[in-house]
């Protein structure tokens, strides 16, 4: 939580009755309680930005592992990277027609065979 939402917080909790309907540490003239009053709309504002700051900290972390899986496939799969390039040069020889496209796509040279 940032810095406003902890001091709007510690403002809601002195201006909020306490328990069994207590009274309020504090009053502040035109800040009204109860459903519809300033207090009651400042407790909705903290619980929305919690709920938001919460969901966006949990797609964050998704994300987070996303990349981390993603990460872990590219560098398995770039140690097989040389493998997978000559089996396509096998495949799909150079001299071979329309095969240009493909050649691309496995980053083969078009006009000659993969060299080492």
């Amino acid at each position: 939580m940032g810095a406003s939402a902890t001091f709007a917080t510690g403002v809601l909790k002195r201006l909020s009755p306490g328990e069994n309907n207590a009274p309020p540490a504090d009053t502040l003239p035109g800040i009204k309680p109860g459903p519809g009053g300033t207090i009651d709309t400042l407790a909705q504002a903290l619980a929305k930005r919690v709920a938001t700051s919460s969901a966006r900290t949990t797609q964050q972390n998704k994300s987070s592992a996303t990349l981390e899986q993603i990460t872990a496939k590219v560098e398995t799969l770039a140690t097989h990277r040389k493998e997978i390039q000559l089996a396509a040069d096998q495949a799909w020889p150079w001299r071979q027609n329309g095969v240009e496209a493909i050649r691309k796509a496995f980053l083969l040279p078009v006009d000659r065979p993969l060299s080492d």
